[in-house]
Parts: C-alpha cells; sequence; structure tokens
C-alpha cells in the first residue's frame, strides 16, 4: 500500500455508515505516515463522529495534534466541541442565497492525528468562546489534565484582560490562574 504524509477526511465521514465509517479509518490509518485530519461539521449531530474517529484512532496508537491538548477519552459530556471560521464567498454564491455578506461564518469540528507525539505540546486549547459575565470570565478548556473550566475575577485585571482577549480555539501553552479554578 502506498504511504501519505497527510490524509484528510472533509466532510466525509458523517456521510457513511458506521460499519463503513470504523473501516474507512482503519484502511486510511494503515496508509498515513504522518497526519490523518478528520473535519466534520460543527453540529452536535457531527461531533461524536469525529470523537468515535478520534477514539478509534487512540486505540490503534496515533497521537492528538489537536484540538485536545491530551491523548485521553474525550471528556465532553451533553456538549460538543467545534470551532469557528470566517469564509469568504463569491459573488456567485451571494448571488445564489441572496446574502448581502461577502462572508460566512461555518463551524467545524475536528481532530488532527499523528503517528509522532507532538515536540512542543500546548497546555490546552479554548473549546467555547471565552463568556463574559459580571465580575469574571469563564473558560472551558481542554487541556493536559482533561476539561478545566477557571473562573477570572475582574479584580485580577492583568489575568481578567488577557483572558478576555483570548480567541476560541486558541492553543494556551501554560495553565491558566489553577487556584481560581472551580
Amino acid at each position: 500500500l502506498p504511504m501519505y504524509d497527510l490524509v484528510v477526511f472533509g466532510h466525509v465521514l458523517n456521510e457513511l455508515p458506521e460499519a463503513v465509517r470504523q473501516e474507512v479509518i482503519e484502511m486510511a490509518w494503515k496508509q498515513c505516515a504522518g497526519v490523518l485530519l478528520i473535519v466534520e461539521p460543527g453540529t452536535s449531530t457531527a461531533f461524536p463522529i469525529v470523537k468515535t474517529a478520534r477514539e478509534q484512532l487512540l486505540r490503534q496508537g496515533a497521537f492528538t495534534l489537536a484540538p485536545c491538548a491530551h491523548d485521553n477519552e474525550c471528556p465532553l459530556i451533553d456538549d460538543w466541541c467545534h470551532f469557528p471560521q470566517r469564509l469568504r464567498r463569491p459573488r456567485f454564491q451571494r448571488q445564489a442565497r441572496d446574502a448581502s455578506a461577502g462572508w460566512e461564518e461555518s463551524k467545524f469540528s475536528y481532530a488532527a492525528m499523528a503517528r509522532f507525539p507532538l515536540e512542543h505540546a500546548v497546555w490546552g486549547r479554548l473549546i467555547h468562546q471565552p463568556r463574559v459575565q459580571k465580575g469574571f470570565v469563564e473558560l472551558t478548556i481542554s487541556s493536559k489534565d482533561g476539561l478545566v473550566q477557571p473562573r477570572i475575577l475582574k479584580r485580577d485585571r492583568e489575568m481578567y484582560r488577557q483572558s478576555v482577549a483570548y480567541e476560541w480555539g486558541e492553543a494556551l501553552a501554560e495553565p491558566i490562574c489553577a487556584e481560581q479554578e472551580r
């Protein structure tokens, strides 16, 4: 079988029956010499497909490059991991959809799995937009330690400003105020 440095599934797996999906993932992994990237719609229906594929690949010895900062089972329950991406709409698409905006926001779920561990792994990644409340900001982070939700108080001005400025999907090199986690 030929080997490939990069194998990409883009909005494919959610179209396949479960048994076929597992076979396709197994075949792709056998032919992957580097990274297997799975991208599906960022919906509560498509995310479990990405989650199951990631777990299948972990059982076969894969390492998670992103979005998770760990190789453990996904800790999300009654939630799904997805990220926004602003896409430019070509003129013909704006006309076909009778859309005035030159862009649309598309959400996606993904898993980047590799035959090798990251040389410089991140501590965590924001898997939701920072939630700013009166007096604090709350973050939801997939970290090396699992799912963490630090609450940064407004009185910690510098950390609060930094936390409010984080972007959904951003990788974090170091832990965030572990003493303020709830």
